[in-house]
């Protein structure tokens, strides 16, 4: 197995894909000075409904998948949860009355486990910059609704760097490498769809 091989097709396979997240006004307006408390609010239900759907296929993937990687602490639906809450928001409505476009979503293999996981464990790296960019211009704090964009803080490079030593192990074959960056692609697709109803 080449060293850094299972992240560059996963990089390569799903650039346009995550560019196009990127670039969506959803997301890249929060950066921006103009960018409203409503708006922040609005977004992180829609987060919220995305990850109630998400991440309880990955936690029940992981308890076979994982060879030892431990997704426990880096459920991101709690910290939706304390960002909500402390923005006032019902956020159980939210998981009810939202259609995230996304499902089934339960990895059946390590290989779409590990792209599952690189597109959400990738977006913590981004979300350094946008809590930033939040803290300033709306006043959040990571305890007073910036949780789920605060992310690891100051470990997010070393959460990262477990992600992706988990990610080499992965067995490199063609096969192996499709079924992750698919199920990489398909998160960055449901981001999309969620982000779209906005």
């Amino acid at each position: 197995m080449n060293r850094g091989h299972v992240h560059s097709a996963l990089r390569d396979g799903t650039h346009a894909l995550h560019v196009r997240v990127n670039q969506h006004p959803a997301v890249s307006d929060l950066v921006r000075p103009t960018y409203t408390m409503e708006r922040y609010r609005n977004l992180l239900a829609a987060y919220f409904s995305f990850y109630a759907v998400l991440e309880p296929g990955i936690v029940a993937a992981s308890a076979n998948h994982a060879g030892g990687f431990s997704y426990t602490e880096r459920r991101k639906l709690p910290w939706l949860e304390a960002d909500l809450r402390a923005l006032g928001v019902d956020h159980p409505n939210c998981a009810a009355t939202r259609s995230t476009g996304a499902g089934p979503w339960l990895p059946s293999n390590q290989a779409e486990l590990i792209g599952v996981l690189y597109s959400i464990e990738g977006s913590t790296l981004g979300g350094q910059i946008i809590s930033r960019s939040l803290q300033q211009h709306l006043g959040l704090t990571a305890e007073g609704g910036l949780r789920f964009f605060s992310g690891y803080g100051d470990q997010t490079e070393q959460k990262w760097s477990e992600f992706l030593e988990f990610a080499e192990r992965l067995d490199d074959g063609p096969a192996e490498l499709a079924s992750a960056v698919d199920a990489a692609g398909s998160v960055f697709v449901a981001i999309e769809r969620t982000l779209n109803e906005l």
